[in-house]
Order: structure tokens, then sequence, then C-alpha cells
């Protein structure tokens, strides 16, 4: 009798800590995929950057030339 509720305590201990370890891993690879969003959108935003940069100095090599 006692050593059924030790492996039934050990049980439900199991039980617990799967289930933790579970949702540790779902909120991970959401962390994740939250990530990849981010640098996906940093990055689009340095391309546009860089394109304004360059577009920029252009219209300032020109209008050093027209002065």
């Amino acid at each position: 009798k006692k050593l059924f509720s030790i492996m039934l305590g050990r049980c439900f201990a199991l039980a617990f800590f799967c289930s933790f370890q579970e949702k540790a891993l779902q909120e991970r690879d959401e962390a994740i995929q939250e990530r990849n969003a981010l640098k996906a959108r940093l990055d689009a935003v340095s391309s546009e950057l860089a394109d304004y940069k360059k577009k920029e100095d252009k219209k300032n090599v020109l209008q050093k030339k027209l002065v």
C-alpha cells in the first residue's frame, strides 16, 4: 500500500513535469517565431533605409555637379 502511494506520487510528479516542459517548449517555439518575424521586419526596414540613403547620395552628387 505504501509502495503504491509512492509510485502514484511519482507518476503525478512526472506528469506535472512533462506538462510543464511541454508548455515551456511551446513558449520557446512561440518566442522563436516572434523573433524571426521581428528579424524579417528589421531586414526589410534596413533594406529600405539603405535604398533611401543611396538615392539621397545620388541626389546630393547631382546637386553638387550642378553647382
